[in-house]
């Protein structure tokens, strides 16, 4: 989680990825290896929650034949990258979408 009035940076590519890259305190090898695990928390957690966030998104993700990782951010933080199953067929088609890279970022609170 990252502390108030950070960063934190959704991206974008053209092909099925984005990134979620936040300026939190990271994780260690460790913490990112179990942090899919049900009611897993890190193991220097401060803050409220049941564990079960990262859990739902990973199942979620998964049932769209798509795959979830989690990597130290350069310069500190966590960087979530989502790969999902490219659409195929007649949607794929319809140039629905940004065709360039995307960015955005918000504030924590």
């Amino acid at each position: 989680m990252s502390p108030p009035g950070t960063t934190i940076t959704l991206a974008r590519t053209p092909q099925t990825e984005f990134h979620a890259v936040d300026q939190g305190p990271g994780m260690s090898e460790t913490d990112r290896a179990r942090a899919f695990d049900r009611f897993r928390r890190s193991s220097d957690s401060h803050h409220d929650g049941t564990g079960l966030g990262l859990p739902i998104v990973r199942h979620l993700v998964h049932a769209s034949g798509g795959e979830i990782t989690l990597d130290s951010a350069p310069g500190g933080g966590l960087d979530a990258r989502v790969r999902l199953r490219p659409v195929t067929g007649a949607r794929s088609r319809t140039g629905h979408g940004p065709s360039r890279a995307m960015r955005t970022t918000a504030r924590a609170r």
